[in-house]
């Protein structure tokens, strides 16, 4: 390992918004951030921490700018699950330990999900919602695997009649077409790019097609915080999150969900609060 005594940076600071900024107007958020008021809160990450300082409380420059494991940094990662698991997911996860791993954002997470479960070689298929995220159709189609292509309605994938998840595997012609789709890509929730969300109910019929077929479930889940409805209405904090549709992930009880999930849209969240 690189010695860390020869790391350039030392420390680093950073001034933080706190939630008490995004509770006035937008002209008192402009004041707040050029006068640096309690709406700021200041962090500093030295360059070492107490030897004995355990591994998922460990934050310092001499970790962070030292080659790491491939999953990412052991202290992030223990608070995005504890996060996901007992806060987001309000402690609906099924099972004890979903694995974490940390992306460079939801299209690389796509990526690595999608080189770990598909392979053209052996013919795999990637179901997707008829109209669906370019970049990420697009990021398969190097690899050989073919999408398919299943409809939707203003709620999103259909699991009944023609062209429906149900009737693309059940009818699906193995002698003509190959192996059957393996895996579904999906945007549940504000569907790029029709906007849709689908219910609870037809995600449970969805997950149970994918039961009944063996498929893969890679849930791409960014705008998951920008549900907005009369039931959420004038809600927050944990009765705000019970409201939403949940995830795939809180009826996963096979294991064969993979959730993309991001902080980069929650900007978009607050200004979209604004708005309303």
């Amino acid at each position: 390992m690189p010695y860390n005594e020869y790391f350039p940076i030392d420390t680093i600071g950073a001034s933080i918004a706190t939630p008490s900024r995004f509770t006035d107007s937008s002209h008192s958020q402009l004041l707040a951030l050029i006068r640096g008021d309690d709406s700021t809160s200041h962090m500093d990450i030295p360059k070492h921490v107490p030897a004995n300082t355990t591994p998922t409380k460990k934050i310092d420059t001499a970790t962070y700018l030292q080659y790491s494991t491939a999953e990412g940094s052991v202290p992030l990662r223990t608070f995005i699950k504890d996060f996901a698991m007992n806060f987001q997911h309000q402690g609906l996860i099924p099972y004890d330990s979903p694995e974490i791993i940390l992306t460079c954002g939801n299209t690389d997470g796509f990526y690595k999900a999608s080189q770990l479960v598909l392979d053209g070689h052996r013919g795999d298929k990637m179901l997707v919602e008829q109209f669906s995220y370019m970049t990420a159709t697009q990021s398969v189609i190097p690899f050989n695997i073919e999408v398919v292509p299943v409809t939707v309605d203003s709620e999103g994938i259909n699991t009944n009649g023609a062209g429906s998840i149900t009737d693309v595997l059940e009818n699906w012609d193995t002698l003509r077409r190959g192996k059957r789709p393996s895996v579904l890509y999906t945007v549940p929730t504000g569907q790029n790019p029709t906007g849709g969300t689908l219910s609870l109910e037809r995600r449970k019929e969805v997950y149970a097609v994918c039961q009944k077929y063996d498929v893969i479930i890679i849930e791409d889940d960014p705008y998951w915080y920008l549900q907005y409805s009369n039931v959420g209405k004038g809600l927050s904090g944990h009765e705000f999150l019970s409201s939403l549709v949940p995830s795939y992930i809180t009826i996963d009880i096979d294991g064969r969900v993979m959730r993309l999930d991001t902080f980069s849209k929650t900007a978009g969240k607050c200004h979209l609060e604004n708005a309303l």
